[in-house]
């Protein structure tokens, strides 16, 4: 990550630039990740600048500030820890095609000196469709997908909140569609725990017979909701067993749904069918990273 620090003013401006939408986006380049497939996955841990992450991935190192752990990759798994006096922070997580993992954790007591610690992850695939419909071609068809999203956030404090989003982005030319979801859960809001399962649906804007690429991306983060602590305050976003691919339910055109001759990918994977999730989940050690949130006990 660099190792600088943006003004306050260059900061607000950045953020208020990337996250109404990713809809005038770049072409997608998440940290690093080139061509038309593949996987990558980024973690941050440390003393953050406040507000919320970017959601454009090549911005977030303005998010944190020097010192902090930051690591990318390459491609498919990332982790970060970090610790200061009373401060312990920690991102990990991993993608394949068709099924993200990722979790983060925070705690702090009443000292805390460090400014707006959390952890932090961005996951996610990309992959390029073509529809192949010869009576359709060149009509936008909308692709009805579901994603299965299960998980659990925990928030318990006076200024603390955990945060998990979901996007998936179609790219088209003049811009790209995106749907976002997000879970939060805000210390102080009568619940300390967040169970989050559901399948979402949603359509992607594809044009028939051209391949374009798609986004499925898992943004979360555990952190301070003000400069400091003022008191104990602990986070958790587990997502181990979070989102996999729940396969193409339909596709249509001008309203009528169709029956293409076949959807291509780039990776060779059909996106009709359901994700098969690996044995063990990735690998992804959930003790480790509870083991920083639960390292203060009030």
């Amino acid at each position: 990550m660099p190792s600088f620090r943006p003004t306050p003013a260059a900061l607000a401006l950045c953020l208020l630039l990337a996250l109404p939408a990713l809809a005038s986006a770049a072409p997608f380049q998440p940290y690093g990740q080139a061509g038309p497939s593949g996987t990558f996955a980024a973690s941050c841990s440390g003393p953050a600048d406040g507000g919320l992450a970017n959601p454009n991935v090549n911005d977030n190192q303005l998010f944190f500030k020097t010192g902090s752990d930051c690591q990318a990759g390459p491609g498919a798994a990332a982790s970060s820890v970090f610790g200061q006096g009373n401060v312990a922070a920690a991102g990990q997580g991993g993608a394949a095609l068709g099924v993200i993992q990722g979790q983060t954790s925070m705690s702090t007591d009443a000292q805390n000196t460090v400014l707006f610690p959390a952890g932090f992850v961005d996951l996610g695939w990309i992959d390029t469709l073509t529809i192949v419909s010869p009576g359709n071609q060149g009509e936008l068809a909308l692709v009805t997908v579901a994603l299965n999203v299960t998980g659990l956030i925990t928030a318990d404090g006076p200024n603390v909140f955990g945060r998990t989003s979901v996007v998936a982005n179609a790219e088209r030319t003049g811009g790209a569609f995106d749907f976002i979801k997000t879970y939060q859960l805000q210390a102080g809001s009568g619940t300390t725990q967040l169970p989050v399962g559901e399948v979402l649906t949603f359509d992607l804007p594809f044009t028939v017979g051209v391949a374009q690429q798609f986004m499925i991306r898992m943004l979360s983060q555990s952190m301070t909701s003000s400069q400091t602590s003022f008191g104990n305050n602990t986070a958790t976003t587990q997502f181990q067993n979070t989102l996999t691919w729940g396969g193409i339910q339909q596709v249509s055109v001008g309203g009528n749904v169709i029956m293409p001759d076949d959807i291509v990918s780039d990776s060779g994977i059909d996106w009709r069918l359901p994700a098969t999730v690996p044995e063990p989940a990735l690998g992804l050690l959930a003790g480790a990273l509870l083991l920083g949130a639960r390292r203060f006990a009030r």
